[in-house]
């Protein structure tokens, strides 16, 4: 009897243990396959601590779901740059920077109906950690 009981508990560990391994794995595909859909989307300046730092304060969905907000007031073609900012007081934050060819004006704007359409709806959800503003594309005004 002693037998069949330890015979049953084996296999329900093994059960159990197998179940918990498949379940690990889908979550870690699911995270790298997360991950890859970030980068395809953002410019990450200095990527393993952004990466490290969107994982220690569950960032990640917020980033993504920010695509197509972004898409909507920026532009399809605008780049979107991670970079860490620290403060006078070491508090640290996950700063999107839009790159935006045109105008001051034309930024401001767009970043005032990115706010208004999405951020300022979710912005309560990251706890001060992610912010979004605009950086003026020089570049493409010395190009024109």
């Amino acid at each position: 009897m002693s037998f069949i009981l330890t015979y049953c508990f084996t296999i329900v560990l093994l059960i159990g243990t197998t179940y918990t391994l498949y379940l690990m794995l889908a979550y870690d595909w699911k995270q790298n396959h997360l991950f890859k859909l970030l980068e395809q989307s953002y410019i990450l300046e200095n990527r393993s601590e952004i990466l490290a730092f969107i994982k220690r304060n569950w960032l990640l969905e917020h980033l993504l779901e920010a695509r197509v907000p972004l898409a909507s007031a920026f532009g399809e073609a605008s780049l979107k740059k991670l970079t860490l900012v620290k403060d006078g007081d070491g508090f640290v934050t996950l700063l999107c920077l839009i790159i935006f060819p045109g105008s001051l004006e034309e930024a401001r704007q767009e970043l005032k109906s990115f706010d208004e359409s999405w951020w300022l709806s979710h912005s309560h959800l990251v706890d001060g950690k992610l912010n979004f503003d605009f950086e003026l594309d020089c570049a493409s005004k010395h190009n024109a």
